[in-house]
């Protein structure tokens, strides 16, 4: 009995389909790391200010805390003036109190107030995109009632912010 080769078909194919799966999964991995960062970029990963630095430096500070008129309570360090003056330091998105700034201005005698977001640092709630979003802005038009229960969620969410 005499053995066949495959043909130079069977090799063409083989190598077509060889290329159009390693270009589906370079898809799929570049649609994943998308779907990553966007995750990571819309829900930041909590950091926490130590304190470390201020005492380090000699700063004295007080835990305190807020209360916001929808009863959430934010973290907050405060350092009395000496001065007279009071500054108020506000951390970045997705960051934390800053302790490089409040050590700076509580050595040059200035009173600070830092504080965490809501949904920052050691401060209550979680994450909502309408926490970055203005204050007088409605309900957005592409958000439609629906039955589902993550739908009505974000939309009692968004009507309550709203408001």
């Amino acid at each position: 009995m005499k053995q066949t080769s495959p043909g130079w078909r069977y090799w063409a194919r083989l190598l077509l389909a060889t290329l159009f799966s390693l270009l589906a999964a370079f898809a799929v991995t570049i649609l994943w790391i998308g779907y990553r960062q966007t995750l990571n970029y819309l829900h930041p990963p909590r950091q926490t200010a130590s304190g470390v630095l201020l005492q380090e430096n000699g700063v004295e500070f007080q835990e305190v805390e807020l209360t916001t008129e929808d009863n959430v309570r934010i973290s907050a360090w405060y350092t009395p003036p000496k001065n007279g003056a009071v500054i108020l330091v506000a951390h970045g998105y997705g960051g934390a109190r800053t302790e490089h700034y409040h050590a700076l201005f509580a050595s040059h005698g200035y009173g600070v107030l830092a504080w965490d977001f809501r949904a920052h640092g050691k401060s209550e709630e979680s994450f909502r995109l309408w926490d970055i979003m203005k204050p007088s802005m409605q309900r957005p038009p592409w958000i439609l009632r629906s039955r589902s229960r993550a739908w009505n969620t974000s939309e009692r969410g968004a009507a309550r912010w709203a408001q």
